[in-house]
Formats: structure tokens, sequence, C-alpha cells
């Protein structure tokens, strides 16, 4: 009986440590980036922090995309998004979260900032 209790704390240990670490782990999010109505012939992601900084391994370029996923680093709480349309109507969403943002623009180009504080 006393093995069975054992084995029973030991195991609620195990999923109580393993909840908390995927908790620990909300600056490392999941972003997903959609163009519904265009491709980007050019995109770049900054992760930024709270003064402002980024790391340049972290910053993100792609080319000829409709659609990206990846994660942001540890330290990001926010990120910018810059795309260069090769049509001149643009138009997506930011997905963090299962939370989506739409965008849009109508001159080649977008530009925007996205706190992840907004996809909580």
């Amino acid at each position: 009986m006393k093995n069975i209790v054992k084995v029973s704390i030991l195991l609620l240990a195990l999923v109580l440590s393993s909840c908390s670490k995927d908790d620990d782990n909300s600056n490392s999010s999941l972003v997903e980036i959609v163009l519904t109505e265009g491709k980007a012939s050019y995109m770049k992601i900054v992760p930024i922090d709270k003064e402002a900084f980024f790391d340049a391994k972290d910053v993100k370029e792609y080319k000829d995309k409709s659609q990206v996923s990846f994660s942001l680093p540890e330290y990001a709480n926010h990120f910018s998004l810059e795309i260069q349309g090769s049509q001149k109507k643009i138009k997506g969403y930011v997905k963090i979260n299962g939370i989506e943002w739409e965008f849009n623009a109508l001159d080649w180009h977008y530009q925007g900032t996205y706190y992840l504080s907004d996809f909580k």
C-alpha cells in the first residue's frame, strides 16, 4: 500500500512539474504569418525585448513566401514585421496563441509591430 502512495505522489509531481515548465515558456510563442492576398517578395521579422534590443542571429528574412511559421526567442516580448509585396495589395494575418490579427496595405509595403501581451 505504501508503494502505491509513493508512486502516486511521484506521478503527480512529474505531471505538475511538466505543466509548470510549459507555463514558463510563454515567451517562446509560435508565430504564424499568412498572406491571404498577395505574396511577399521580401519579409523580415525582428524579435525585440523590453529595452528595444535584439540579437542579429534571431532576425528572420524570407523571400517569395505567402506563409511562414517560427518561434520567437525567450527574450522577445514583441517583434516588428516588414513585408514588401509582389503585388500592390497585401492582406493577411498574424496568429499567436490561437489569436489572429488581420493586416492589409494598398501600397506594396506593410510594416507593423506585434506585442505578445496582446495575444493572451
